[in-house]
Parts: C-alpha cells; sequence; structure tokens
C-alpha cells in the first residue's frame, strides 16, 4: 500500500454524474485505458510530479503494481500516456490512492473516464 494521504472511498454514485460543465467526455477511438506495466513508470512518475508534493517515488510505485488486489491503470490519448489510477479492490470497495492527469491534458474528461473504467 502507498503511504499516502488519507484513502478516498469513491461512491459509484459519483462516477454516474456528468462532467462538469466545459468539459468535454473524450473520445473512445483516441483513448486507450490499460493495464499499467513497468515501461510506463517514467511517464507516470512524471504525471505524478506534476500533480502531488510529495510525489511517490519509484520503489512505491512499483512496488504498488503487482501486488494481488492493487490495479494500476493509464489512458493514452493518441499514443500518449496521460493520466494514471491506482487503487485497490477491497470488498466491495474500490479505495483510490492516486489519480493523475498531466497538466497541459487537463478539464478532457480523463480522470472520470479512468475513474468510470474501475467500476
Amino acid at each position: 500500500m502507498l503511504p499516502l494521504h488519507p484513502a478516498t472511498y469513491v461512491s459509484p454514485g459519483l462516477i454516474e454524474d456528468p462532467p462538469k460543465r466545459g468539459v468535454q467526455e473524450p473520445s473512445n477511438v483516441r483513448c486507450k485505458i490499460r493495464q499499467m506495466c513497468l515501461s510506463d513508470i517514467d511517464r507516470v512518475l512524471k504525471i505524478d510530479d506534476e500533480c502531488f508534493s510529495p510525489p511517490v517515488t519509484r520503489e512505491e510505485l512499483i512496488s504498488f503494481i503487482p501486488g494481488g488486489s492493487n490495479v494500476g491503470k493509464v489512458l493514452e490519448f493518441d499514443g500518449v500516456l496521460v493520466g494514471f489510477h491506482l487503487y485497490t479492490i477491497d470488498s466491495n470497495k474500490i479505495q483510490t490512492s492516486r489519480l493523475g492527469v498531466a497538466v497541459r491534458e487537463r478539464r478532457n474528461g480523463f480522470g472520470t473516464k479512468l475513474v468510470r473504467e474501475a467500476y
């Protein structure tokens, strides 16, 4: 488990809410969500550094990826990794550890898409 901020539980009801005004849902044709792999580490660390202080360390991120109920997903848009979601599945709940979107790609619905994928 990442030693991060207190856990936040996301209820399924929150996911059904429409995106905020002005936020466009990204096209599925140009978006791809997939399992995080070791080759994604450098880009995920860069995005995490833009989003959080202090950022997660390489060791923490690598130890999180393969762990049983831990899930790491990344979102690619036009072939470029622009966001990630690290979460744990615990019985009926999903506990988000980290959710990050590259600064230049925010307000495009990528975070919403990553959270929806978890459900």
